[in-house]
């Protein structure tokens, strides 16, 4: 978020004047979105790209501070190869650059099994799991029948999971 914040505050008179800060949702946002190496590499890029051409935008409506400016723009340029480097060694290596394609990890695979069979089991009354957990009594069929459909649903989720290794909604890297 600071290079966000600098982005917003290079060349900007408004900070004389008052705070300027990153909105709570522009901030929100940008952490959510980090979700893989390859995502701060391109949140980088993209503030380090917003103050670059601020410095080149600044010299053509002031004169002084041209060394401050061509130093600042130089930095940047530097940031810009750091990133497009960093950028290609994650896709190299397939973890990204999608926006969070990011594989999940296998412990989280192993306990998303474990919550699914676990619920799977006590919907479709496997093994006693139901009484054991004190529900043993009356239900609707209603509820019977929404249990065991969430829990077919969370099972193909966890298929998916299993057998693409992505979160649901994001691409393959």
């Amino acid at each position: 978020m600071a290079i966000g914040t600098l982005g917003l505050c290079y060349g900007n008179p408004e900070v004389f004047r008052g705070v300027v800060k990153m909105r709570r949702g522009e901030a929100a946002a940008m952490m959510t979105g980090l979700r893989s190496m390859a995502d701060v590499y391109a949140a980088f890029e993209r503030h380090a790209t917003i103050v670059r051409d601020r410095c080149h935008g600044l010299g053509a409506r002031r004169g002084g501070g041209a060394k401050v400016r061509a130093e600042t723009a130089r930095l940047c340029d530097e940031i810009l190869e750091r990133c497009a480097e960093g950028l290609a060694r994650e896709r190299a290596a397939g973890r990204g650059g999608d926006g969070g394609g990011e594989a999940v990890e296998w412990p989280v695979r192993v306990g998303l099994a474990g919550a699914c069979g676990a619920y799977a089991a006590h919907s479709w009354g496997v093994g006693g799991v139901r009484e054991a957990l004190g529900g043993g009594g009356p239900t609707s069929l209603a509820v019977d029948v929404v249990h065991r459909v969430v829990s077919v649903v969370l099972f193909a989720v966890f298929l998916y999971v299993l057998a693409t290794g992505r979160r649901l909604g994001t691409a393959a890297a």
